[in-house]
């Protein structure tokens, strides 16, 4: 509940404080006097845009304030502010918090229904949303929205991946023939500098082989070799150090050089002494270094820059392998997603339709205490078929969106035999402000003590249908508070409360007061209502009247 709202600097409302109480409250007041700016401040606090121009001339911030009772009794206040650079600041229970965060709190404790209500209720695509709250839909909503915009986001995906398959498609021809090219060589990591070395070896066969056999005779064959000679030193030595203790220490290094001699000459016979030279054998690791060269030359210039484009022709069709499984998956994933929704849509559908007959019923109901008895009110389901469409209602293919399967347009009709018709082509002012109040008596209340505000509701009634309006107002207030702003005099003499809108000068400044009305000036202003200026005793007696008659 609504307990309290104030503002400063907020255009004609200098230093306003209202406190409101429960039940059926009223603002009256003369054109031009400022009656919407409490619900222009209340859109602000509830996170509307606003220009800076609405801050008071000569002043740097706009403040708007609210208090209110939650459900449970607990106390909130949300604070708006406004300066004139643009910037705003929003407040939680004095905690600063997002303007987005103060419009999710704002819209549990208050709900306005103004002039862009009634535009709605002539756009057939906002009827849906009138529906489903109605159906206690809008969680279900919120989760088809969830699986439209993952499907969205999965169908773009597996559109690029199939762009990538369709340019790797005209690639994969070439990738093929210079794979097929280079696997047929096979070359290997280090093949290039063994190979060079063993054509080096046999093209010097003969040279390796003279040297050779004059290492390893001079190492270990000849009478004199290294070998020999260690031999006999190391004799000397282990007489030597017989007589000299630290000179035996030599012996083991003497062992370790002639294990070193004898290994150098077993190596140099193996690969110069032990080579069976062939021709043939040389001609073949010539063309093979021919073949290698080659695949060089076409495939970067160095050997290296070769092996890495055969890698990144591998990788090229790994990667296309690992796009065919991610396909799937991405696949697989928008299949659960459209059968998880079509099962939603299809629950959700099943739901609007029973919900449709009772809001059907209900609205036909409402209108005929407002005084239309033989109005016609119906909600008219419609699909856009589609052969590719992803649900099926009553037999045919349709699209699926967030919104479901279908929509749905209000169609009404005042006067007996007369079909039903968009509200657009049928409803007057006057029947379109009831039928939008007798929908939104049929709607849910967000809690017991929501505040609903009421801009101009009455526009288009006069006379008895007036009264049945500011009946139904009060008959609303019972399970939520009511504010509304009239200029009807039936639908003010009703209210429990009344607060008057008055214009006046304050140093030579123009600005809005809520003056709180009670007893005779509650029955003045209501005369004044009636006689549309000059309070005559005759209207006096009728504004006595019509508050004795909604007392009783």
């Amino acid at each position: 509940m609504l307990t309290r709202i104030a503002a400063k600097n907020f255009a004609l409302l200098r230093d306003t404080d209202v406190s409101l109480k429960a039940g059926f409250t009223v603002i009256t007041g003369e054109t031009g006097s400022g009656k919407s700016l409490l619900v222009l401040a209340l859109s602000f606090l509830g996170g509307e845009k606003v220009s800076t121009e609405i801050i008071r001339d000569g002043e740097t911030k706009a403040i708007v304030e609210g208090e209110f009772i939650s459900a449970v009794g607990d106390p909130i206040i949300l604070r708006r502010e406004l300066f004139a650079s643009g910037r705003t600041r929003a407040f939680y229970n004095d905690s600063p918090v997002s303007v987005k965060s103060l419009a999710e709190a704002a819209s549990s404790l208050f709900d306005i229904t103004s002039q862009r209500a009634f535009s709605h209720l002539l756009e057939p695509d906002r009827h849906l949303d009138f529906l489903d709250l109605y159906s206690g839909l809008l969680p279900a909503r919120k989760t088809m929205e969830d699986y439209e915009r993952d499907y969205l986001k999965l169908k773009r995906q597996i559109a690029g991946l199939l762009r990538k398959k369709e340019e790797f498609k005209q690639r994969r021809e070439i990738i093929d023939f210079q794979l097929e090219q280079i696997n047929e060589i096979d070359p290997q990591i280090s093949e290039e500098e063994e190979l060079n070395s063993e054509i080096r070896r046999l093209e010097n066969f003969e040279e390796l082989h003279g040297d050779g056999q004059q290492i390893v005779n001079s190492l270990v064959r000849d009478t004199q070799s290294v070998d020999v000679r260690l031999q006999d030193s190391g004799n000397l030595l282990q007489r030597v150090g017989e007589l000299d203790s630290t000179l035996a220490e030599l012996i083991e290094d003497l062992d370790s050089a002639k294990a070193i001699v004898r290994e150098i000459a077993s190596r140099v016979e193996e690969r110069c002494l032990r080579v069976n030279y062939e021709a043939h054998l040389l001609e073949e690791l010539r063309e093979r270094q021919h073949a290698i060269a080659g695949l060089v030359r076409k495939f970067g210039g160095t050997y290296t820059a070769m092996l890495e484009k055969r890698d990144s022709l591998r990788a090229e069709l790994t990667s296309d392998e690992k796009t065919d499984i991610e396909l799937e998956t991405l696949e697989s994933q928008s299949e659960r997603i459209v059968t998880d929704w079509a099962l939603l849509a299809k629950r959700v559908s099943k739901t609007r339709t029973s919900a449709a007959q009772r809001l059907q019923r209900s609205v036909e109901r409402s209108m005929a205490k407002l005084g239309v008895n033989k109005a016609v009110f119906e909600a008219r389901f419609r699909i856009n078929e589609d052969l590719k469409g992803l649900f099926e209602r009553e037999g045919k293919r349709c699209t699926l969106s967030g919104r479901g399967g279908e929509d749905v347009e209000f169609m009404f009709s005042a006067n007996p035999g007369m079909e039903p018709r968009p509200l657009v082509n049928v409803a007057s002012g006057g029947e379109l402000s009831r039928l939008l109040l007798a929908i939104k008596e049929s709607l849910p209340v967000s809690s017991s003590e929501a505040t609903t505000i009421f801009d101009e509701i009455d526009s288009g009634v006069s006379g008895k249908v007036a009264h049945l309006v500011g009946n139904k107002l009060k008959s609303l207030s019972r399970d939520r508070q009511m504010v509304a702003i009239t200029h009807l005099p039936q639908i003010a003499a009703i209210a429990n409360h009344h607060f008057k809108v008055h214009k006046h000068p304050h140093k030579g400044k123009i600005e809005t007061s809520f003056i709180a009305l009670e007893d005779q000036a509650k029955v003045e202003e209501i005369a004044t209502m009636i006689s549309g200026g000059e309070i005559t005793d005759a209207a006096l007696e009728q504004a006595r009247h019509l508050i004795e008659g909604a007392e009783s």
